[in-house]
């Protein structure tokens, strides 16, 4: 919904006060937020470029998710009931609070944050895409599943992955190298990776790998029988490809 103001989205609030989900969109002239109700457990805020921040949040609040609130520069401490945050184009987000133990899901795009605090063991799924000042990875729970890189040019290095990892993606970064691949991934995307020479040995697991743009592989490892799908496209230095039988 759309509000002209503070007061207009408290007077919202007061006629709704079994509320749970709570969706502000558009909201050109808030500045800011009124004190949320404890029971709101879903907070959209989506297009409200000169919100300024946020109150505390709701304590059963489970979802977080804030879109082009270019204005915002940091967020309140996170309820630890939260377990899915999404953050996209906030353009003066430099850092994030603690996050909370249960946080399943972190979505992260297009802000300039300078890095990212310890991820609880919880996560499953990660997406970090556009964040230019980002540097390094923290260490990635044991629990992660999925994990997409994309377009973070500062990161030079990835930590190890967990065995529970399935899927894999990493674009256009400066890496030197990837960790060793665990046993049970599946999809393994790597793009425009220019200044990646090698490949680490590929899971017996793997069904599909996608190779692109990555100027400075010379070779890749030998597949194994099970793979499903190769693609390796725009990779000008690549000599041989190897099936292992």
């Amino acid at each position: 919904m759309k509000f002209e103001s503070q007061k207009a989205l408290q007077e919202y609030l007061l006629k709704n006060i079994s509320l749970t989900e709570l969706h502000i969109e558009g909201s050109q002239e808030l500045i800011e937020l009124p004190a949320l109700p404890d029971n709101i457990t879903s907070l959209r805020v989506d297009n409200c470029p000169n919100l300024k921040g946020l109150p505390t949040l709701p304590y059963f609040l489970t979802k977080l998710r804030l879109y082009k609130c270019e204005s915002i520069e940091s967020l309140p401490a996170l309820p630890q009931g939260v377990t899915h945050l999404n953050i996209y184009s906030c353009l003066k987000l430099k850092c994030l609070p603690t996050l909370p133990s249960k946080l399943a899901l972190l979505w992260i795009d297009d802000c300039p944050l300078e890095h990212l605090p310890t991820l609880p063991e919880t996560v499953y799924l990660l997406h970090i895409y556009n964040c230019l000042n980002l540097k390094r990875l923290p260490a990635i729970p044991g629990a992660v599943e999925t994990m997409r890189i994309s377009k973070c040019i500062q990161i030079k290095a990835m930590p190890a992955v967990p065995s529970s990892l399935r899927q894999l993606l990493v674009r256009r970064l400066n890496l030197m190298a990837l960790p060793a691949l665990p046993a049970e991934l599946n999809n393994l995307t790597i793009e425009y990776c220019e200044l990646l020479a090698n490949i680490p040995a590929l899971p017996e697991n793997l069904k599909n790998l996608r190779v692109f743009g990555c100027s400075a592989i010379e070779c890749l490892p030998k597949f194994h029988s099970k793979i499903e799908k190769v693609l390796v496209q725009k990779c000008p230095n690549l000599k041989t490809i190897k099936l292992k039988k």
